[in-house]
């Protein structure tokens, strides 16, 4: 204590001996010693014993002995206390009027502090601890918020949030590494733990933001671990500088941004060759899928021929693409097969092997002997031919010109089989009815009707057979009663004798023994009937052979020898007991295939495919069968530990005896 009063009285004990001291009237009053010390006591009853500094008439400063705790006080007249040094424990108050708690307090009601500061070389604060607890402690309104410190267990740096909330920020001792959260014992150079959601952000409030990894071997690393395993891990690879994804505990490369190229391989993490290429070994691939709006996947080529290419083990198999030439929307067989399938630009008519010009929105062509098939495994299967204007239908061809046509006859839905080329109408179901209309001769095997039987309708048909002549016969028939003179006059309908010739005449008498006879043939549509009695029955019947304009040029012969090439067979030959080989419409190539495939559409086994490949220039474009070359080769890699190695991380390991008594961060 008395050392350090007499430090601060020397500047004033020095200034006296040189200047002496003056009085209001400039008398000079001086202390001088020859040998051995000097001093000057002053002694003031009530303790307030003082030097007082002024100007003139106007007192500035006090240096005295604060009367009511004996403090020394450097006192601004006016303003207060300015400094004080406190008696027994020598702390010192700067600013501080009351007690002093520290050994050195400062006390001030602006926005100012404490400035240590060098005019020439370095300056700085030496906070030493003689158990290590060396600290800065920083409060707000006198509740302390803060602790930064040498934390005496392990001499870390530390930063320490008192109040509860515990260490936030450590440097350890030895290695610099720096841990956030992670206080006691970071095993990184920036280790950071904590239990929220957070973590760790660069942001700019103006410009980039970045975070810089920089590695000696090229082996720069972002690691991911969950529960403190090792998962992936993300880096610059340093055995060739592609930038890779890498995933830890045996999953391997997953997907890298090849140097130099900008290719990005998915798998393929060797030596992607394509922008994207992609390599797995499962039963996946890509997918581009959207919650909510479309999803969609863009292939834009300069050239315009923007494609997919398929391949089986590396060979290229197929390619749809936009055909650069036109546009159009095509799909290629690679290896010779050519161009398959096309969508016109512009009509959107669909070609199948029409793919130079289809004409029609669904233009079918083949060299082969197959067609167009619909066909259902379970359930029906249907072809829908929609006319706007009602004239749906299926025209039929040979070589290009038009033969046939079936369709719904827009003016009535009648369906009808239409010869073209001046045939005309062949056949008509009538709408509605059902009624089926024949413009030529009908050739069958037999003919029936059948119908629900009259007697059993929901349980029985009942049929009747056709009545069949060799002759284009017609029947007419009737029942009538002669007079009293046994005489009957029968009126055939006006067309009768127009229609017929050759006329047959049958009668039977009804209810009575009586002869009948043909009294008057047919004559003006009208024959007489003539009975041995009066008032007899007689039921007639008379048959005439057609004679009318189409039955002329279109008699059916009775016989008629087979074609060459249908003697020795059978139009039903299992009725004879035959095989079905022996059938007039059986053909060899309906059971077995010749080498050029088959010649009719009733057969029946399947196609060989005899289509020849489509000569193309395809040299530059996406159908051109050529293996990709990369421009990116494999470097030599970089020897020693990489970041993708599972390694357990060797701590520093420092022990130290625990500190005796209070520490800064007691609170």
């Amino acid at each position: 204590m008395k050392k350090t009063l007499l430090l601060l009285l020397l500047p004033f004990i020095s200034f006296a001996q040189r200047m002496g001291a003056v009085d209001r009237f400039g008398t000079i009053i001086s202390s001088k010693s020859t040998f051995g010390y000097n001093y000057t006591d002053i002694i003031a009853s009530n303790g307030d014993a003082g030097i007082r500094f002024m100007r003139i008439d106007t007192a500035l400063w006090t240096l005295h002995n604060r009367a009511a705790d004996n403090f020394l006080e450097l006192y601004e007249i006016g303003r207060g206390t300015r400094l004080s040094v406190a008696k027994i424990s020598g702390n010192v108050g700067i600013g501080v009027p009351g007690s002093i708690s520290h050994k050195l307090t400062v006390q001030h009601g602006g926005s100012t502090g404490i400035l240590n500061r060098s005019s020439a070389s370095y300056s700085l604060i030496d906070i030493d601890a003689f158990n290590g607890d060396a600290a800065l402690r920083f409060a707000k309104a006198g509740v302390t918020q803060w602790n930064t410190r040498n934390r005496p267990g392990d001499d870390y740096y530390e930063i320490f949030e008192l109040g509860g909330g515990g260490s936030r920020f450590v440097i350890q001792d030895g290695t610099g590494n720096v841990g956030i959260g992670e206080t006691a014992n970071p095993t990184y150079r920036l280790d950071v733990l904590h239990g929220g959601a957070t973590g760790i952000r660069s942001r700019s409030n103006s410009t980039f933001s970045l975070v810089d990894i920089d590695a000696a071997n090229g082996d720069a690393a972002l690691r991911f671990a969950k529960a403190g395993v090792n998962q992936w891990n993300t880096r610059n690879r340093p055995a060739d500088d592609y930038y890779e994804i890498f995933e830890l505990g045996g999953g391997g490369s997953r997907f890298v941004v090849q140097d130099g190229t900008g290719n990005v391989g998915i798998g393929e993490t060797t030596n992607p060759t394509y922008r994207l290429d992609v390599l797995h070994g499962g039963s996946t691939g890509i997918r581009s899928r959207s919650s909510s709006s479309f999803s969609t996947i863009d292939i834009d080529g300069a050239s315009g021929d923007a494609a997919l290419r398929f391949a089986k083990a590396g060979v290229n198999q197929w390619n749809t693409r936009n055909r650069p030439a036109d546009d159009y929307y095509e799909i290629f067989e690679l290896g010779g097969g050519g161009s398959r399938f096309v969508i016109q630009n512009g009509t959107g008519n669909v070609g199948i092997g029409e793919t130079a010009s289809p004409s029609y929105r669904l233009d079918v062509l083949h060299g082969g002997a197959t067609g167009i098939r619909s066909r259902s495994s379970s359930t029906f299967s249907l072809i829908d031919i929609d006319g706007a204007n009602g004239d749906a239908a299926l025209r039929f061809a040979k070589a290009g010109v038009n033969q046939w046509n079936i369709r719904n006859n827009p003016a009535n839905d009648d369906l009808q089989i239409f010869e073209l080329g001046g045939g005309g109408e062949r056949l008509r179901i009538e709408n509605g009815t059902g009624n089926v209309v024949i413009a030529g001769n009908l050739a069958k095997g037999g003919g029936s009707f059948r119908i629900d039987h009259p007697l059993d309708p929901e349980n029985k048909y009942l049929s009747h057979s056709f009545v069949e002549s060799p002759d284009m016969m017609n029947i007419y028939n009737g029942n009538i009663i002669t007079d009293a003179s046994g005489k009957a006059q029968v009126k055939l309908p006006a067309y009768f004798e127009a229609l017929n010739m050759e006329f047959r005449y049958q009668l039977t008498v009804i209810g009575s023994f009586s002869q009948a006879i043909v009294a008057k043939e047919i004559e003006e549509n009208t024959f007489e009937v003539a009975t041995d009695k009066p008032n007899v029955k007689v039921s007639w019947q008379v048959t005439g052979v057609r004679k009318d304009a189409f039955a002329k040029s279109n008699r059916i012969p009775t016989e008629e020898l087979k074609k060459s090439e249908e003697r020795g067979k059978y139009l039903h030959p299992k009725a004879f007991g035959k095989p079905e080989t022996m059938g007039v419409w059986y053909r060899d190539d309906m059971k077995n295939v010749r080498a050029d495939g088959p010649t009719s559409s009733i057969d029946d086994t399947p196609m060989v495919n005899t289509v020849k490949a489509v000569t193309q220039t395809i040299a530059g474009t996406s159908v051109e069968d050529k293996k990709v070359i990369s421009n990116a080769g494999p470097k030599t890699p970089v020897q020693g530990l990489q970041s993708t190695d599972v390694m357990p991380v060797s701590n520093k390991e420092k022990t130290s005896k625990p500190v005796e008594g209070p520490q800064t961060t007691d609170n």
